[in-house]
């Protein structure tokens, strides 16, 4: 008999929502009990790099970088994210890449670009992108 070899657990206790870390990685992760997902937290900056982070510097990198979280969540789902989802993972990007998008302009776009729940990510990406642009 050939024994199948099992995977690690991403999370050491899945079912608390707590933090801890991936074991392969050594990264910080959290359990989302809402999607039932392994969340991986980004890497912190420490006095040995200098204070130097592998976020991008410049507003349109980071734009760009929450464009593309959208889009691979949005993926399964033909290009479509729930409100909720949506406004989480912008919530997120917001705090994690510093920017600086207010609440308000957030709810805006995403009242402009809901559908019966649900938002087309590229439509809700062009709108911010419009809306920035003019403010």
């Amino acid at each position: 008999q050939q024994q199948q070899q099992q995977r690690p657990s991403l999370l050491s206790d899945r079912s608390s929502g707590s933090v801890s870390t991936v074991s392969a990685h050594s990264l910080p992760a959290y359990h989302d009990e809402r999607s039932d997902m392994a969340c991986v937290l980004p890497r912190q900056t420490s006095g040995l790099t200098g204070g130097r982070s592998s976020a991008p510097a410049d507003f349109a990198s980071r734009l760009a970088a929450l464009e593309k979280a959208l889009m691979t969540s949005a993926a399964h789902a033909r290009g479509y994210l729930d409100e909720d989802t949506l406004l989480r993972l912008v919530g997120n990007y917001n705090l994690i890449y510093s920017l600086q998008l207010s609440p308000d302009v957030v709810t805006d776009v995403l009242d402009a670009c809901v559908d019966q729940g649900s938002v087309f990510v590229e439509d809700f990406m062009l709108v911010l992108r419009k809306v920035l642009a003019s403010g």
